[in-house]
């Protein structure tokens, strides 16, 4: 933009994009029928979620406004594949500045800042979304917990009746050799019979607990039981029985990493669909429980490898289980992987969960900005477009509050764009009966 089609100085500000047209009109002129800019959100939650000290706020913004101009020193380049049209240039090179408005229905001048909200390019915005996550999940993990502490409760009585009944088989079982042949097949009836029971007895919690994987395993020990010379290979079936109800009263935080490679330069888009294709198959396979809750948060190396990082809440899996299923479903996406990382998100000096250390491994890789090439960053970007990077799962669904947003003016934007301009403050709808409750009285009297 020329400075020959800058509007006037500001009067307060003396700044050219501060102008006298930067004004709060009416709600009824709003844009109808055109793109919601939202360049600038009256967001009060941006300052809860985190106070720091002035003179490092003016560093990270310096810092992140020489990110931002080498990202678009690339985007304007002719090397760039990737074009902007000028508003988003505009919005993603003045985003955190700060100007003034004045509430026509008040007179009042208020200070704001402006954001981008371009959460993959902007260090900004993506600073501020990172804490927005971290924050919101610190707050519905106790809630999790809560709620599966009470699951726990409802099927503890007949969990340990299980285990009880399965130590007796195992204890039976291993003893049934001592007999004649007429004794043992009559006592290999008696425990086909007990475990057919003990299936029946964990019917009415199989809503709560993973019970598909039991009853097969609890199934395969009967055959194996009736069958000569597989004595052992019931004894396993009903080892990893016990050890799956046992999964189901322990529940532990786990950070989970799984990674597709990039197989060279200009197949990035193909690494993010591999991902985004393959993780719902890898997450209703190995992953879904009941009372379980998972994050996946969707971030690029800096070798260009695209991974997948889920804070997980569930029973204990073993890692070879998920890389032969992650390889599985990744050859299936056309791109076959097994890296899968896996580990306990606990204070092991507590022994309690650390929930800041969980949310924040799990959500830190979203800030790493700085670390990737503008070519790099822009391609991702592009790779990842309309997908979305942070998905919950699970308990974790349907907890974050609906922001409540009043739509107060709209703001004329010295390019002659105009910007919806939202109050979400928590009183802001009350705030805006009391201005509504004003005019009408004005209204009443100049009648």
């Amino acid at each position: 933009m020329s400075n020959a089609t800058l509007a006037a100085p500001h009067a307060l500000t003396g700044n050219p994009y501060h102008s006298p047209t930067v004004v709060l009109a009416p709600p009824e002129i709003a844009l109808r029928g055109g793109r919601d800019r939202l360049l600038d959100s009256r967001d009060v939650s941006l300052h809860e979620v985190g106070k720091v000290r002035q003179s490092w706020q003016i560093e990270a913004d310096a810092k992140d406004a020489q990110h931002r101009l080498k990202i678009l020193a690339y985007v304007l380049s002719p090397s760039s594949s990737v074009k902007w049209d000028w508003a988003r240039i505009a919005r993603f090179r003045d985003c955190g500045k700060h100007f003034q408005t004045v509430v026509l229905a008040t007179g009042e001048i208020e200070e704001r800042r402006q954001f981008c909200r371009d959460t993959i390019h902007c260090p900004t915005c993506s600073r501020i979304r990172t804490r927005q996550l971290r924050h919101s999940l610190e707050r519905d993990i106790p809630t999790v917990e809560a709620e599966n502490r009470e699951r726990v409760r409802n099927i503890l009585p007949a969990i340990s009746q299980a285990q009880m009944h399965l130590a007796d088989i195992q204890h039976n079982l291993s003893k049934i050799s001592d007999g004649k042949y007429g004794d043992i097949t009559a006592q290999k009836q008696v425990l086909r019979e007990d475990l057919k029971r003990l299936i029946e007895g964990l019917s009415p919690i199989k809503h709560q607990i993973h019970f598909t994987p039991v009853r097969i395993a609890l199934n395969r020990a009967r055959e194996a039981i009736r069958g000569s010379d597989q004595i052992a290979e019931a004894m396993d079936y009903l080892k990893q029985v016990r050890e799956r109800l046992s999964g189901e009263l322990n529940y532990t935080w786990k950070h989970i990493v799984v990674t597709i490679v990039n197989h060279g330069q200009g197949r990035q888009a193909e690494a993010v669909k591999a991902l985004c294709d393959a993780l719902p198959r890898f997450h209703r396979s190995q992953l879904k429980r009941p009372c379980y809750a998972m994050t996946a948060n969707k971030e690029i190396g800096d070798k260009g490898n695209v991974h997948a990082h889920l804070l997980y809440y569930g029973p204990d899996i073993p890692q070879a289980q998920l890389k032969e299923s992650w390889l599985k479903f990744t050859t299936n996406a056309n791109h076959p992987s097994e890296v899968v990382w896996i580990e306990q998100a606990y204070n092991d000096d507590q022994g309690d969960l650390d929930a800041g250390k969980a949310v924040f491994e799990a959500i830190k890789y979203t800030t790493k900005t700085y670390s990737l090439t503008p070519e790099r960053l822009v391609d991702y970007g592009q790779a990842i477009k309309g997908r979305r990077r942070f998905t919950r799962y699970g308990s974790f669904r349907g907890r974050q509050t609906r922001r409540e947003r009043t739509l107060i003016g709209v703001r004329v934007s010295p390019d002659g764009g105009r910007d919806a301009v939202f109050d979400t403050r928590m009183n802001a709808r009350t705030c805006r009966s009391k201005a509504e409750v004003v005019l009408n009285l004005q209204d009443k009297c100049n009648l």
